[in-house]
């Protein structure tokens, strides 16, 4: 049986324990350390697999994991820089795509803000000197009262906006 398995040394110390009692001196003790061994290795496995187990727990109920080593002695999830500073999460290509179509985005709209205020667009007529101001005082009123459907700044919506 230990032949067929390659495991030769097993197969020898079977054929050493045909002999009545050299065998029992030979090699039972070897086969009981080989088996302790095998024993003792299981028993790591089986802590690891319930560490593993318990992080897969944590990890479905929403928990972040703790830091740590991961299971090499390496960067795990809790890892950190040689500078002290955490390794950030790697980007999946969805996430850097909707990152970019977000910018590019916010790039259009700056350059419509731009050119609008290039035009005298600004300043609708019906924009009061108050309102030009609040629109003026923050960069970002402007950007939320610019309306890029009409090319014009709704400083009324803009206001109701932050006022939510």
């Amino acid at each position: 049986m230990s032949i067929a398995d390659g495991d030769y040394w097993g197969a020898g110390l079977s054929i050493v324990s045909v002999v009545p009692y050299l065998g029992d001196a030979i090699a039972k003790p070897l086969k009981a350390t080989r088996m302790a061994r095998k024993a003792a290795k299981l028993k790591r496995l089986k802590a690891k697999a319930a560490k593993l187990a318990e992080k897969l727990g944590d990890l479905r109920k929403g928990k972040k994991p703790k830091p740590g080593k991961g299971a090499k002695g390496g960067g795990g999830a809790g890892s950190k820089k040689p500078d002290g500073g955490h390794i950030p999460k790697k980007k999946s290509a969805k996430e850097k795509l909707e990152e970019h179509r977000r910018a590019a985005k916010r790039k259009a709209q700056k350059e419509k803000m731009d050119e609008a205020d290039a035009k005298g667009m600004d300043k609708p007529p019906k924009v009061t000197k108050e309102e030009s101001e609040w629109l003026n005082s923050d960069p970002r009123n402007k950007e939320l009262a610019y309306d890029p459907d009409s090319g014009k700044y709704e400083v009324g919506e803009a206001k109701a906006v932050l006022k939510a």
